[in-house]
């Protein structure tokens, strides 16, 4: 089921593509699966088995983790608690 709150195709078709960055995944179609954000960090999973980590503001990849058994299909960022790479912790399904 399909959430009410979701933006509808029609509205999408008007967005515009502000900044387009390759390589965060591999080029299978489609490459990311899921996506989360916390402040300027976006959290990416795939259907190339891993995970990047990407800092909009620097247009920087934070981390990249590779070698997940199946696609990631969902990623999610708790900014209450702490890793030891990284300023939050993440889920990762």
């Amino acid at each position: 089921m399909v959430p009410e709150d979701l933006t509808p195709p029609e509205v999408l078709q008007d967005f515009k593509v502000i900044a387009s960055h390759t390589g965060l995944h591999s080029v299978s179609s489609p490459g990311i699966l899921c996506m989360d954000l916390q402040g300027s960090t976006i959290v990416t999973g795939g259907s190339d088995k891993s995970v990047v980590v990407f800092n909009k503001d620097t247009e920087q990849v934070v981390a990249s983790f590779k070698g997940h058994s199946k696609k990631v299909m969902s990623v999610l960022c708790h900014p209450n608690e702490v890793s030891n790479y990284l300023d939050f912790y993440l889920s990762i399904n």
